[in-house]
């Protein structure tokens, strides 16, 4: 986090500063009361972190599984001009940084030698249990049961947030199902269609026609291979979701 100039790191964040979680619910808060803690063992396989600042939005991240969260206290970026080693800054008369932790992602390592990681980063005003559903969702995402042959699945891209289909012929309606559970539960899915063209959407969910506004919105991505569609609806469920997208 950043302090403004003439704060402390203690005027940003709470002494009860740190929280972490697992995919089974349990989270451990790690205090500051009697100073830094020398580790952060508990939970175990956690991979769900909030930094409880004293603000109405916190800042989390979610890891993949295999992950793991280290102490990493550190105060840098001294934006001042007295000596210092440019590092630790000696008074709060500029603007300051400071960390509390450091996650070691889990890593994909390709023949080329090159490394692939991800993690999902925002801001909530929930607790971190609240988070277990996004954390769920974007790990395990809901399997997808497509119909018709217009239409192909193109796999969960974790990058995006999103479900991949392309349309592999003429045809209107792509129609599939979210095959939610509590291991793997929808929430506010983003779908992304390649090929689809200019044409609007209208959706179905569950049979109900959801009105573009606060709840269903979409955009068009246009590149030089054609236009794609970006559907993303607010829905939270643990069981199946029937969705269709059609032209208009």
């Amino acid at each position: 986090m950043f302090n403004q100039p003439g704060t402390y790191p203690e005027d940003n964040v709470e002494t009860e500063a740190f929280t972490i979680a697992n995919l089974s619910g349990e989270s451990h808060t790690y205090s500051w009361q009697n100073g830094v803690p020398d580790a952060y063992p508990k939970p175990e396989n956690a991979t769900i972190q909030i930094t409880n600042l004293k603000s109405e939005l916190n800042p989390y991240i979610i890891y993949e599984p295999g992950s793991s969260i280290n102490k990493f206290v550190w105060n840098h970026w001294p934006v001042a001009r007295i000596p210092n080693d440019g590092r630790i800054a000696t008074a709060p008369d500029r603007p300051s940084h400071s960390s509390l932790s450091s996650g070691v992602p889990a890593t994909k390592v390709f023949d080329d030698g090159s490394v692939q990681a991800v993690c999902l980063y925002g801001l909530t005003d929930k607790a971190i249990t609240g988070l277990l559903p996004l954390s769920k969702s974007w790990n395990y995402p809901a399997e997808v049961q497509l119909s018709g042959n217009v239409f192909a699945f193109e796999g969960y891209n974790k990058y995006e947030k999103s479900y991949q289909f392309k349309r592999n012929s003429t045809g209107r309606a792509l129609s599939f199902v979210l095959k939610g559970s509590d291991a793997s539960p929808v929430l506010n899915p983003a779908i992304k269609i390649a090929n689809w063209g200019n044409g609007i959407p209208k959706l179905m969910v569950n049979g109900q026609e959801v009105v573009q506004g606060k709840d269903f919105r979409f955009g068009h991505e246009h590149s030089a291979a054609g236009t794609d569609l970006i559907v993303w609806f607010r829905n939270s469920s643990t069981q199946s979701v029937q969705i269709m997208i059609e032209e208009k």
